[in-house]
This record gives C-alpha cells, sequence and structure tokens, in this order.
C-alpha cells in the first residue's frame, strides 16, 4: 500500500521543554499515520459540483458498479457512507484503478477507499 509518511522537521535546540514538545508531536503523529483509513480518498463521479464536497455514486441494483478511483494500488477497505436508501452495499472487485459495487436496492451513496 502506498503511504505518505509525514516527518516532522525538528528544531535544533538546547531548550528540554521544546525538545519534549517535538518528541511528543511525533509520537502523536506516527500513531495517526498508522490508522488504515488515513491514506484514502472518496470515490468521485467526473466533475462534481465545486464546493459540493464529495459526490455521491449513484448504484442500481442487478448490475456491477463500476467507479475508478486515483489510489494506484487495489484498495484495502471499501467504505460505503450516507446512502440515501436502505441498501445494503457491497464490493465485488477491487483494481489499482477501479472498485466495482453492488447493492441490494438502487441508492446514492459517498465511497471512501484506502
Amino acid at each position: 500500500m502506498a503511504a505518505n509518511k509525514v516527518r516532522l522537521k525538528r528544531i535544533q535546540t538546547q531548550d528540554q521543554n521544546l525538545q519534549f514538545v517535538q518528541d511528543n508531536i511525533d509520537t502523536a503523529l506516527q500513531a495517526l499515520q498508522g490508522v488504515p483509513f488515513g491514506g484514502g480518498s472518496f470515490v468521485q463521479v467526473p466533475k462534481p459540483p465545486a464546493g459540493s464536497g464529495p459526490s455521491a455514486l449513484a448504484l442500481v441494483t442487478g448490475q456491477d458498479n463500476v467507479f475508478q478511483h486515483n489510489l494506484g494500488y487495489v484498495p484495502t477497505y471499501v467504505l460505503p457512507l450516507a446512502p440515501d436508501a436502505q441498501a445494503t452495499i457491497w464490493c465485488t472487485a477491487r483494481t489499482p484503478t477501479s472498485i466495482t459495487l453492488r447493492c441490494s436496492a438502487n441508492c446514492n451513496v459517498a465511497v471512501w477507499v484506502s
């Protein structure tokens, strides 16, 4: 899995309090970067309206719904978020460029991949 790790730029100082703060910040950053959902992105439909946030993907029951993602690797996690209908949503295929979703009822849903 591709990961962009942020390294804390340390300030060289004789001040032990500042060194202690830098150590704590570095420890906190390392813990946050270990969260598996941190390196993902929302799957977007082409050209969502400006300022609209993540766009909902339209899923149709009884067929494969294929969407492109920009991760560049096979996602480990596919999280459907806030469907607008009562539906079960599952992923049937993952590739380095796309995901295939199926659903039990037609719905619109935001999808996070990581």
